[in-house]
Formats: C-alpha cells, sequence, structure tokens
C-alpha cells in the first residue's frame, strides 16, 4: 500500500480516500490519520520529482547513494581535518555547541557543494550516522546564521571554503 501512495499524487489520494470511507472500509478518523501521513508522501513525491528533473533520470535512491557516496564521504573528511577535530568526535550524540556547530556548517558545505536535494541529506546522514531531518535542520540553521553574518559560523566557511578550492 505504501508504494502504491507514493505514486499518487495529493488530489487522487483524496479521491481514494473519500471512496474508500464511504465503502466503510475505515471510519473517519482512519481517513484523517491517512491524510495527515500523506502529507509526508507528497513531500517525497515532489523531492522525488525534482530529483528526477535535476538529473534527467528516473530517481532511486540507492543508486543514487552508491554513486555519489565516495565524492560526499571524501568532501566530508577533508573537511572534518580542516576543522582539526577526529570525525568520531564530528559524528557523535553530543550536542554542545563546539561540537554541533561545525558539524551543521560540513551539512551545510556538502548540501551547498551537492545540491539541496532530500536524497544529498539522507547521504550526508548515512555516512554522519543521522537522521536526514537531524542533517536539513543542520543546513537550514547554517543559511540563517551566515544571513544574520554570525561571525563564528562565517569563519567557519571560509575555513572550508580554503579546503575546497
Amino acid at each position: 500500500m505504501k508504494r502504491k501512495l507514493e505514486t499518487l499524487c495529493r488530489p487522487t489520494l483524496d479521491v481514494l480516500l473519500e471512496s474508500v470511507y464511504k465503502k466503510r472500509c475505515i471510519n473517519k478518523n482512519d481517513i484523517d490519520r491517512i491524510r495527515a501521513a500523506s502529507k509526508d508522501v507528497a513531500v517525497k513525491y515532489a523531492d522525488i520529482k525534482l530529483a528526477e528533473h535535476q538529473t534527467g533520470k528516473a530517481f532511486d535512491f540507492e543508486t543514487f547513494y552508491k554513486e555519489n557516496k565516495d565524492e560526499i564521504s571524501k568532501d566530508l573528511y577533508e573537511m572534518i581535518d580542516k576543522f582539526g577535530l577526529e570525525p568520531e568526535v564530528i559524528f557523535s550524540r553530543k550536542r554542545v555547541r563546539e561540537l554541533a556547530l561545525p558539524r551543521q556548517v560540513l551539512c551545510y558545505m556538502i548540501a551547498e557543494k551537492h545540491g539541496y536535494i532530500e536524497a544529498v541529506y539522507k547521504s550526508i546522514g548515512r555516512i554522519m550516522k543521522k537522521d536526514r531531518g537531524t542533517v536539513r535542520h543542520g543546513a537550514n540553521t547554517v543559511k540563517d546564521l551566515v544571513e544574520i553574518k554570525d561571525k563564528k559560523t562565517l569563519s567557519y566557511i571560509s575555513i572550508l571554503e580554503e579546503s575546497l578550492a
């Protein structure tokens, strides 16, 4: 059923749910829960369509990950080396600002280089052993800090830009 939901667009899903409700297969509360869950499906579907448009081919995350893992890993480890920290420290679950900010800057810089699509966040997450939502949040946090010209964040970014040049 999940695979079928992923291929349906939002209006079609609503029509399907209403017809199921009228046949009394499930109750109204179940429909509301399915609609709430389908928002995530619709976002995922839109992300896949965007990735397909950007790459010009049908999207498959596993293929994307296999093709890009080495390059993303290489960039990530080069950047970690520039910070002078051990990968285990960056990949740790510690949330102290001294570790969280470099981790978030890494997410931002990799996403900046490879594109802001869910597949990139998911790939970074796999390598760093983090959830893709955590990676996306880190990249967005740094984006916000860059907009307000946070000095510490900008200094981290300048260090990493030198390593990528």
